[in-house]
């Protein structure tokens, strides 16, 4: 089934063929706050439970963050609570030693030292895997 989305104002809009369920306006599945609850409970339940993270949610469903803030939630803990989760917790802060041993086995995985492009790909592909910048800083630290 082919999405195609509009901007209308603050109204975003995702033209379907066919919609089981939801709320429409002249074939287009309106994106309001019911339908964002919905979609994060669908997400949780295929989940174990677990609610998602704006980002999971943004790409699972395709609804930005533009969507909702700040005219519907001013935070997504906010979306969660209303949904009936509790807020997801923010990840804690990687270790010097935790980052150095995961940058050395990205260089053993590449069997070189990786560009700052492969950083930031093994970054967007694995959520445990520290960002580019976190390096540079720890590199400028140690030198």
């Amino acid at each position: 089934m082919a999405k195609s989305r509009e901007h209308r104002g603050n109204l975003a809009e995702y033209s379907e063929e066919s919609i089981d369920g939801e709320a429409t306006t002249k074939g287009r599945v309106v994106i309001d706050r019911t339908h964002i609850i919905r979609e994060v409970k669908r997400i949780a339940d295929a989940n174990g439970g677990k609610p998602p993270g704006v980002q999971v949610f943004e790409r699972e469903t395709g609804i930005k963050q533009s969507d909702w803030y700040p005219d519907t939630w001013l935070r997504w803990s906010d979306a969660l609570e209303e949904a009936g989760y509790p807020p997801n917790k923010l990840q804690g802060r990687i270790g010097d030693e935790v980052l150095i041993e995961k940058y050395m086995a990205l260089v053993r995985e590449l069997r070189r030292f990786p560009v700052i492009g492969e950083i930031r790909r093994k970054a967007k592909t694995i959520s445990y895997f520290p960002a580019t910048d976190r390096l540079i800083v720890l590199a400028a630290r140690k030198t």
